[in-house]
């Protein structure tokens, strides 16, 4: 997972074996126009290939600097005296082969190449080449890098690493792509007093020079460069056995207790998914790891055998830690052990098929989640993350098909389409075949592909063979091309007690260039409210009829289980509509996101959802009530300084206000978990809703823990914080720096830091980016600072990055900073402020890729239609509701 990645990371410092006599290797500079593109793929040549790296580092800390040295072993295929592998940013001092013959190395900066050149052909056949080099340790989340915290106030590191997607290649020259696996052997050199990790188990420690020790792990099976991990500090670990395997939680030292829950979430986990996918985890130990602050960019990091999170999505601290955010540690974590199969047993071979790693993985923690825990709703609360990630971008001009064509490892999309929308395509499928044929396929799928590398018509075809149901040009209809299919229900009638449903397949979009024609073959399940029966068939063709048991107000896409938009004629909405408390949670969520986005699209009137989300009683599901207090408060923000804001801020504060007294502000005894999640998320709507009573007790509770910790139940802790700081004065705000500086623990210090980047004062949010972006500053507390002033703050945050743009891109990791542009941009949701972010980014980074300022123009555009189209007829609704 990495997504923001997504998003995810990985840990530390690496190291190899083997050295040879200290001779200097010269060093070229070659023209990047050299370098080998296929197919519009820059990949390396393929006159070698890798079998195993032996690694030595040593890091030192002081310097940020770390010394390597490496034994390439590789087969070449056909006689060659050139050896092309990756390299970034490290200065290499000696090649040779094992048996003697030098190297000339020619470096291509651009192409993040090394070159070792031989006077002669190198025969076919098993050759060995060892490396003397050394390297940088940076100060963001790439390659190996130092992670900064305190801790009692004084200052504290550990060195990790993070190696997905091209940043291996500055540990170590190799061939650094998904489709080249090999075995790595990895030795580190460290302090005698630190603690050292890395992928395997640790296989012999031995005494070295200026007081550090050489510590050896055991050989890797064979595997991706990307999945490397290694990690020197201070380490607290926790361990337990499951199915044979050791598993633990490794920390910073003296907080490792928070990671009992998420160790007792991997011992769960581990055996279903042994039996899930037929093949048993064949690493003898999975450690997750606590990385201190969190990276801006991901959030965790499946390398294998030694999973990296950071801590806000390992750890749980019960005095501050949400019920959200515990679910949240069981989904991460499922998510990251999922990928211990889909994705380091079996690999994708390049990154346009990333999606068989992301999209899988993310359906899978779905899918166990709810398997362990079936009174969250999973299934509910996926559906608005997919909503959001996927079905929103997919609409706009900007989408991308899930599986495209990918020049680099810069460019890989760790973005919605391939995570959610992936999931949700998977999810479609499942439903289609059946649970039991998916899974057969899954297993042949693992057992016919274990420690090698696939694409997606793999997995089609081991799932069209176990089903004996074709569904390959299905999955590719919803893979290999962009957008959303729209269903519409032409018409509904009833024969001998059957309802006969016609539908016509378009395409759904929310700007012009989304709503170009496309085709694809749709599964659709139809039910009618009340029938547990329900009707499949496939819509091709662009039409067809569907037969659903029973006669009555029909369901298209029953279950929620469809990657497509259902528009109802104007009969089967009301239809619908009068009978929405007798449908099950599924069926009612989905029919409100598809009236919502309809509305906001023009495709139906916006009163359909206004209408519908009126109806929704008291004693709804709490996901249910979440989609509406959401949209509401989406619309309130979309009305913001525009006609009509204080009316529609009225008529949702009157809205959600019954459900707030109705729920309260105290957890009561036995309460369904989705109810605590609802009740922080109401307060925090309400909050910005500007609601007086909740912003009046928020403070009241704020100041009455000091002497009363219960007037601050841990479930809406982090709320009332976030709504203190959104409207802290200057006392207030200076009161929030000093408890975040003197936190007793990771998430206490994280809730503060939330509390300090929501701050509404101007000027009390350039007091936050100067504290940030101060040299003392824990480097790892920055990002999340940056982006949280951006939502209220955008235009600050424009002018530091362009202004500042050298201390901008210091914060950011490589090839981050025109997305952070593009999302600051966005946040204003401003026409022209895009326009300067097009000019800023032509001029400044010519050469870097437009997507996400493509998303952001999109976005913005979509607003200014919103404003202009939707909200009159939202304000026209709302005269004729005033009672």
């Amino acid at each position: 997972m990495r997504k923001w990645k997504s998003a995810v990371a990985s840990a530390a410092l690496m190291v190899a074996i083997g050295c040879g006599p200290a001779m200097a290797a010269p060093v070229m500079v070659q023209d990047a126009a050299s370098a080998a593109v296929s197919d519009g793929r820059e990949i390396l040549p393929t006159n070698a290939v890798p079998e195993r790296y032996a690694f030595t580092l040593t890091p030192d800390i002081d310097t940020l600097t770390f010394a390597g040295e490496a034994t390439l072993t590789f087969e070449v295929v056909e006689p060659t005296d050139r050896i092309v592998v990756n390299a970034d940013g490290l200065t290499i001092s000696e090649a040779r082969l094992v048996d003697g013959a030098a190297a000339t190395v020619e470096l291509d900066e651009a192409m993040q190449r090394a070159t070792f050149v031989f006077a002669e052909p190198l025969s076919v056949g098993r050759h060995s080449i060892q490396t003397t080099y050394t390297g940088k340790i940076n100060e963001t989340a790439n390659g190996m890098f130092i992670s900064r915290f305190e801790d009692a106030g004084a200052p504290k590191s550990i060195i990790i690493s993070q190696f997905e997607a091209g940043y291996g290649r500055q540990l170590a020259p190799m061939w650094d792509e998904p489709g080249l696996k090999a075995v790595f052997e990895i030795t580190l050199v460290v302090p005698e007093d630190k603690d050292a990790i890395s992928n395997m188990p640790v296989a012999e420690t031995t005494p070295a020079t200026n007081g550090r020790k050489s510590v050896r792990f055991e050989p890797t099976p064979i595997m991706s460069s990307y999945l490397m991990f290694t990690g020197v500090g201070d380490l607290d670990r926790i361990t337990a056995m499951s199915d044979g395997v050791e598993i633990a939680t490794v920390t910073r030292e003296g907080v490792g207790e928070q990671g009992r829950y998420a160790l007792e979430t991997l011992g769960q986990l581990l055996p279903w998914y042994n039996d899930y996918f037929g093949i048993d985890y064949p690493l003898p130990k999975m450690d997750q790891i606590a990385a201190p602050g969190t990276s801006g960019t991901f959030a965790a990091m499946e390398n294998w055998g030694a999973i990296l999170y950071f801590e806000p999505y390992l750890l749980i601290d019960p005095a501050v830690t949400t019920e959200a955010q515990r679910q949240g540690v069981f989904g991460v974590v499922a998510h990251e052990v999922a990928h211990q199969w889909f994705g380091d047993i079996v690999t994708m071979a390049w990154w346009d098929d990333l999606w068989l790693n992301e999209g899988f993985a993310s359906w899978m923690a779905a899918k166990a989640t709810d398997h362990f825990n079936p009174d969250w709703d999973v299934w509910l609360q996926e559906m608005g993350s997919i909503q959001g990630a996927a079905f929103g971008p997919d609409s706009l001009s900007s989408t991308h098909p899930i599986i495209q064509p990918i020049k680099n490892a810069e460019s890989a999309s760790f973005d919605g389409i391939t995570y959610q929308k992936g999931q949700a395509v998977i999810r479609m499928l499942e439903t289609y075949i059946g649970e039991d044929a998916f899974r057969a396929g899954v297993r042949a799928y693992m057992a016919e592909h274990a420690y090698q590398n696939t694409v997606t018509d793999d997995l089609w075809n081991a799932l069209e063979t176990a089903s004996g149901t074709p569904i390959t040009a299905i999955a590719r209809d919803f893979t290999m091309q962009p957008g959303v299919p729209l269903i519409t229900v032409d018409s509904i009638r009833c024969e001998a007690g059957t309802s006969v449903v016609s539908l016509t397949q378009g395409r759904y979009g929310a700007d012009e260039a989304s709503k170009a024609p496309l085709s694809w073959r749709v599964p659709v399940l139809v039910s009618t409210v009340g029938s547990d029966a329900v009707a499949r068939g496939v819509i091709e063709g662009g039409r067809g009829e569907i037969r659903a048991e029973g006669c009555g107000p029909v369901k298209v896409n029953a279950g929620s289980t469809g990657y497509y938009r259902t528009l109802y004629s104007p009969e089967a909405f009301e239809n619908l509509a009068g009978v929405f408390d007798q449908m099950d949670p599924l069926d009612q969520l989905g029919f409100l996101y598809d009236t919502s986005a309809l509305g906001t699209t023009g495709y139906a009137p916006v009163s359909n959802y206004l209408e519908l989300a009126a109806s929704v009683k008291l004693d709804a599901d709490p996901v249910i009530w979440s989609q509406v207090a959401g949209r509401l408060n989406g619309l309130k923000s979309q009305f913001k300084d525009q006609p009509g804001e204080e009316a529609f801020g009225a008529y949702a504060r009157a809205r959600l206000s019954p459900l707030m007294a109705s729920i309260g502000w105290d957890p009561k005894p036995d309460e369904p978990a989705n109810t605590a999640i609802l009740r922080g998320r109401l307060i925090a709507i309400l909050a910005q809703l500007n609601d007086p009573a909740v912003v009046a007790e928020a403070r009241r509770r704020f100041v009455a823990a000091e002497t009363d910790p219960s007037a601050l139940p841990s479930g809406i802790r982090g709320t009332v914080v976030g709504t203190v700081g959104y409207y802290a004065d200057e006392a207030t705000w200076e009161g929030l720096v000093a408890k975040m500086n003197a936190a007793s623990s990771p998430a206490e210090r994280s809730l503060y830091l939330g509390g300090v980047a929501s701050v509404s004062d101007p000027v009390l949010a350039q007091r936050t980016l100067d504290m940030a972006l101060s040299p003392d500053f824990p480097k790892g507390d920055v990002l999340p600072i940056v982006f949280g002033l951006a939502g209220n703050h955008p235009d600050l945050l424009w002018t530091f990055a362009t202004t500042q743009p050298e201390r901008f891109e210091a914060i950011l990791p490589p090839g981050y900073v025109v997305n952070g542009l593009a999302g600051i941009a966005g946040a204003s949701g401003r026409p022209e402020r895009i326009e300067e972010l097009r000019a800023y980014v032509a001029a400044t980074y010519p050469d870097q890729p437009t997507t996400e300022v493509d998303k952001a123009s999109d976005s913005v555009d979509l607003l200014a239609r919103i404003r202009r189209d939707r909200l009159p007829e939202v304000s026209a609704w709302l005269a004729a509701h005033d009672n």
